[in-house]
C-alpha cells in the first residue's frame, strides 16, 4: 500500500497533463534563414558574369537587403576584364599569382575565360591557396580548355584539391606542361593521385614535382604508373623530395622500359653512392634518357666512377649534372677517361672548391683535350670552362680574354681564329681565370661541350 487512493492518482495525472503547453512563434519568425536550392547552384556554373550580377541583385531585392557595393565592384571588374580578353583574343599568357582574394566570383570568371578563349595557352596561378571552389572551377575549365602550360606552385594542393584537379586532367588532351612544386604533396594519397594521372593521361610532356615530400613510397607509385607510359612524359623533375637510395630500387625496375622519358632530375635527394650504383645497369640499358640531374645527391668519387662507367656505355646521354657533390681527383679522372669513349655528351656540370684539387683539375682538362680533338670533326662543338662570374662566347670573348689575360691551353688555342667566329663558325677553347688559378681556388666550373 502506498497510502494514495485511485482518485488521488487520477487527479495528479490530470494536473500534470494540464501543465504541458505547446506554442509556436509568429509566422514572420518561423523561418530564420534559408539557402538556395542545389539545382540552382549547379546551374550557376553555366551563366555569364552579367547573368550572375543580375541574379545577385534580384536575390538581394527578394530578401530585402541591400547589395554589397564591394561585391558588385568585384563582379563588374572581373566581367570587364573577361569581356576584354574574349573580345580581343590576344592574351596568350595569364598570370594571376598571389591573388589570394580572388574569391568565388574571380575563379568563376577565370574558369569561363579558360573555356572560351582560343589563344590562351599558359596560366600561372601560384602562391595562393587552392580552396575547394577554386579547384572545382579550374577543373571544370580544364576539361575543354586549350591550355598547354599550367603553373600551380605553392597552392596548397595536397588532399582534396589535387584529387579534383587530377580527375579533370585524366580526361584532358591539351595540357603538356604541369608544374606542381612546393605543394607539400605526400607519398601516400597525393602520390596515388599523381600515379593515376600518369596512367590515364598520354599528352602530358613535363611534370615538375620538385620541393615536395613524395619520398620513397611516393616514388614507387610514380614508377608503377610510368610503366604505363607508351607515348607521353618526357621530363620528370623530382628534386628535393626526401628520396633516398631505397627509392632507386623502384626506379631501376622501370627505367629500362621507358621509351619517351628524356630528362630526369633527382637533385637534392640523399641518393648517395649506393643509389647511383643501383641505377647503373638500368641507365646503361635505357635508350631514351638525354639529361640526368644528380646535383647535391651525396655522391663522392665512388659514385663518380659509377657514372663514368655509365657514360662509357651510354650512346645517347647529352647532359650530366653532378654539382654540389664531393667529386675529387679520383672521380674527375674516371670521368675524363669515360669521355675517351663517350660520343654523345654535350654538357657536363661540375664544381670544384678544394685547393688541393687544382692539379687534378688541370690533369682533367688536359685529358679532355684528347677527347675533344676526336669529337671535333663529328660534332663541331665548343667547350668552355665557366668560372663563377664569367661566361664568354663569340667575338666578344676574344676581346675580353685578351683584356683579362686569361690562361689558355696552347693545344686548343690554335683551333680558334677571330675570322672563324665572324663567319659564324664554332671552335674549341678553354678559358681559366689566372687570378683564381694563382690562389689555387677554382669555383663553380662547368664544362660545356655544346653543338
Amino acid at each position: 500500500m502506498t497510502g494514495h487512493s485511485e482518485e488521488d492518482t487520477t487527479s495528479l495525472s490530470v494536473k500534470e497533463g494540464r501543465e504541458k503547453r505547446v506554442s509556436f512563434p509568429p509566422d514572420e519568425e518561423m523561418v530564420s534563414d534559408f539557402v538556395e536550392s542545389r539545382v540552382q547552384l549547379q546551374e550557376a556554373d553555366s551563366l555569364s558574369l552579367t547573368d550572375i550580377i543580375v541574379a545577385y541583385k534580384q536575390s538581394c531585392e527578394k530578401h530585402h537587403v541591400k547589395p554589397n557595393p564591394k561585391a558588385l565592384d568585384q563582379l563588374k571588374g572581373a566581367s570587364s576584364l573577361l569581356d576584354m580578353f574574349l573580345y580581343y583574343e590576344s592574351a596568350t599568357h595569364l598570370d594571376v599569382s598571389s591573388n589570394s582574394g580572388m574569391g568565388f566570383s574571380g575563379w568563376l570568371s577565370l574558369s569561363h575565360l579558360l573555356r572560351q578563349s582560343g589563344c590562351l595557352w599558359r596560366l600561372d596561378a601560384c602562391n595562393m591557396p587552392m580552396v575547394d571552389y577554386a579547384a572545382q572551377a579550374l577543373s571544370k575549365a580544364l576539361l575543354t580548355s586549350r591550355l598547354t602550360v599550367l603553373h600551380l606552385e605553392n597552392t596548397c594542393l595536397s588532399g582534396k584539391p589535387l584529387f579534383t584537379l587530377v580527375g579533370a586532367l585524366k580526361r584532358n588532351v591539351a595540357l603538356q606542361e604541369l608544374y606542381l612544386s612546393e605543394n607539400n604533396l605526400n607519398g601516400y594519397q597525393d602520390s596515388m593521385q599523381l600515379a593515376d594521372l600518369l596512367k590515364y593521361n598520354s599528352t602530358l610532356r613535363t611534370l615538375d614535382l620538385s620541393n615536395n615530400s613524395t619520398s620513397d613510397s611516393g616514388l614507387e607509385e610514380i614508377c608503377d604508373a610510368l610503366s604505363f607510359q607508351k607515348t607521353g612524359l618526357r621530363t620528370l623533375i623530382l628534386s628535393n623530395n626526401h628520396i633516398t637510395h631505397l627509392g632507386m630500387s623502384h626506379l631501376q625496375n622501370v627505367l629500362p622500359r621507358l621509351k619517351t622519358l628524356e630528362t630526369l632530375n633527382l637533385g637534392k635527394n640523399n641518393l648517395e653512392n649506393r643509389g647511383i650504383h643501383m641505377l647503373k645497369e638500368s641507365l646503361m640499358i635505357n635508350r631514351s634518357l638525354l639529361q640526368l640531374g644528380l646535383a647535391a645527391t651525396g655522391i663522392t668519387c665512388e659514385g663518380a666512377v659509377t657514372l663514368a662507367e655509365i657514360l662509357a656505355e651510354s650512346p645517347q646521354i647529352q647532359r650530366l649534372d653532378v654539382r654540389q657533390n664531393q667529386v675529387l681527383a679520383g672521380g674527375l679522372m674516371a670521368l675524363s677517361l669515360a669521355l675517351k669513349i663517350n660520343r654523345s655528351l654535350i654538357r657536363l656540370d661540375l664544381d670544384q672548391h678544394l685547393k688541393e684539387e687544382k692539379a687534378a683539375l688541370l690533369c682533367f682538362c688536359a685529358l679532355c683535350d684528347s677527347e675533344i680533338r676526336g669529337n671535333y670533326a663529328q660534332s663541331r662543338a665548343e667547350i668552355q670552362t665557366r668560372t663563377h662570374q664569367h661566361y664568354l662566347t663569340g667575338v666578344e670573348s676574344t676581346r675580353r680574354l685578351n683584356e683579362r689575360k686569361r690562361l689558355r691551353l696552347n693545344s686548343l688555342s690554335e683551333w680558334r681564329a677571330r675570322d672563324d667566329w665572324m663567319r659564324g663558325r664554332r671552335s674549341w677553347y678553354w678559358c681559366i681565370d689566372t687570378a683564381e688559378m694563382s690562389t689555387g681556388i677554382v669555383s663553380d666550373i662547368s664544362i660545356y661541350i655544346s653543338k
